[in-house]
């Protein structure tokens, strides 16, 4: 069977009147699919390593990651399976 790959549009939780959200998640699973958002994003991935992909680059990455991630470029963050201390921290700005 031949599944076609989608990147999805996310809907940020961002109001007008917020400058800026932070998302603080501890025990972070990365199962959120490939997505982008007009906003831009500040991630700082702690206690992991994996893959992400940002727009056309995959790369490996490894515990304190920090990236800002352009608005409307899809993304997404793959991390090992057996690491229950992954925690990342997401900021979201217009």
């Amino acid at each position: 069977m031949n599944k076609e790959a989608r990147i999805l549009r996310e809907l940020v939780p961002i109001s007008e009147d917020d400058f800026f959200i932070v998302l603080n998640h501890h025990s972070a699973k990365f199962d959120f699919p490939v997505h982008f958002h007009p906003e831009l994003e500040l991630n700082l991935v702690l206690n992991s390593s994996g893959k992400r992909i940002i727009g056309d680059s995959i790369q490996e990455y490894v515990a304190n990651d920090l990236v800002l991630v352009g608005s409307n470029t899809p993304h997404a963050w793959t991390g090992e399976d057996q690491n229950t201390n992954a925690h990342v921290v997401t900021v979201q700005f217009q």
